[in-house]
């Protein structure tokens, strides 16, 4: 017996020559695209002539939405998920209590996650390990600087295939190493003189990312700096002055906009090229910022998906419920900061899931987002592993000013991101939009000066007449 996927059906035809000479040709058969819905909402609704409303667009497949509004198309949005599903999770398990800090992906769709355990080497417990689609888990070779206490809390993967590693405490500590392979032994990359602390006392690298050029940037702890490496190993500061500590960098491949969290733990941006940081919004994420802490500096990845939108671990403010309402993993929006759930307790609490699956879905140091899907990590004494979980629905939004009052029509058009096998859809619907409310007029005595036909807001000459003698 054996599977295979059915890419598409072919239809022979047999065709006869008026020579007699016969011959049979084959000719695909196209299949229809699986049927996409798409509808569209606006808030504030009714809106207000002059004033803000978001149009927001709710689909079942992930593409590019374009709106109109009134007929006229009036921009377009990339769709980010609405929230986790627990159904399809993708799932490796390795050796037990082997507690994740980092993953990264490669462009082959490979995950990388490194692993530490203060007490036990064994099972590839304080190496990387690569887990590949068909379910397959590669460890590095353990070499002379793994070992307790020490952990990976820095981890790309440049488009070559090249593995970098951050190391903090041991031997290593404050390097980058690379290898070319997750099999090959790491050589120093870079040095910890080089990124301008010393080799000796506590670890300083606290995170680090890469963007699509291939350089790294890596958030140093105590000099409240952001490091940039170039593939050949070249040094520059990218920031400084951000304070101490910071963690958890990531970058938009797309805009090369930097993310990284503050001492406050608030999300910070840094533009394109560098510059000085504006806060994105203040999160409150999974931050360890006590100094009298081994793991003093080291916060949770920050993970972007293909749309933009941020990802953290037990980040705050996104319900009403509690101030801050630390959910297990919360999206972000990257124009505006806002914050909402993206997977609650409720779905930690599924005791069908494997093991180890609460410690990571509960925030766990280690997130990612690639091939589609929110990648996290877990430890159990039983087993440990990485998720990966698919959105249960994808939503677009886009905020403009509508002028003037009435009642116009709303629409959103899904162009799938994969055509071939999703169709488009459109959704529809109507806003009404209210005259702005008149501005309150200044009937302050002491303004009507009737000076001018602008000195008030009545616009109201109110001239004052002088006849000789006494009067008030």
């Amino acid at each position: 017996m054996f599977l295979c996927r059915l890419r598409a059906l072919v239809l022979f035809v047999a065709l006869t020559l008026a020579s007699g000479v016969s011959f049979a040709v084959s000719v695909p058969i196209a299949h229809a695209a699986t049927a996409t819905t798409t509808s569209v909402s606006a808030s504030p609704d009714p809106a207000v002539a002059g004033q803000p409303v978001t149009l927001t667009a709710t689909t079942s497949a992930s593409g590019t939405v374009t709106f109109t509004y009134n007929g006229q198309t009036v921009g377009t949005s990339v769709t980010a998920g609405a929230e986790a599903t627990l159904t399809g999770i993708q799932n490796w398990s390795y050796t037990g209590n082997s507690s994740a800090w980092r993953l990264a992906t490669d462009s082959s769709g490979n995950i990388y996650v490194s692993t530490y355990n203060n007490m036990d080497a064994g099972g590839c417990r304080q190496v990387t390990k690569r887990l590949t689609s068909g379910g397959g888990v590669s460890c590095a070779p353990f070499e002379s600087w793994n070992g307790n206490w020490v952990s990976v809390v820095g981890l790309a993967v440049s488009s070559t295939g090249v593995i970098y590693e951050a190391v903090y405490n041991g031997t290593a500590q404050n390097t980058i190493r690379s290898r070319t392979s997750i099999g090959a032994t790491s050589t120093t990359f870079v040095s910890a003189s080089a990124l301008g602390v010393p080799s000796a006392g506590q670890g300083q690298i606290t995170g680090m990312t890469i963007d699509a050029s291939n350089n790294l940037y890596v958030t140093m702890r105590d000099l409240g700096e952001i490091k940039r490496i170039t593939s050949a190993g070249v040094v520059t500061t990218y920031a400084s002055g951000l304070g101490s500590p910071i963690s958890s960098p990531v970058i938009n491949p797309t805009t090369n906009v930097l993310y990284y969290i503050n001492a406050d733990k608030d999300i910070m941006q840094i533009p394109a090229g560098g510059g000085s940081p504006t806060l994105l919004t203040a999160a409150s994420c999974n931050f360890e910022t006590w100094n009298g802490s081994s793991w003093y500096g080291l916060g949770a990845q920050l993970a972007i998906d293909s749309a933009g939108f941020l990802y953290g671990a037990q980040c705050g403010g996104v319900t009403p419920l509690s101030t801050p309402n630390a959910e297990p993993i919360t999206q972000i929006n990257p124009s505006t900061g806002a914050m909402r759930q993206y997977l609650g307790w409720h779905q930690c609490g599924q005791a069908s899931l494997p093991d180890g699956w609460a410690a990571g879905c509960g925030g766990n140091q280690a997130l990612a987002f690639a091939n589609g899907r929110l990648y996290t990590a877990g430890a159990h004494s039983g087993s440990s592993g990485v998720y990966g979980m698919n959105a249960s629905g994808y939503v677009a939004a886009l905020t403009f000013t509508p002028s003037v009052p009435g009642s116009y029509s709303t629409g959103a058009n899904l162009a799938p991101s994969d055509s071939a096998t999703f169709s488009a859809s459109t959704g529809s619907g109507t806003l009404a939009v209210r005259p702005a409310p008149p501005s309150t007029p200044d009937l302050v005595v002491s303004s009507d000066l009737g000076t001018s036909s602008t000195d008030n807001r009545t616009s109201d000459n109110s001239p004052r007449i002088e006849i000789p003698g006494a009067y008030t």
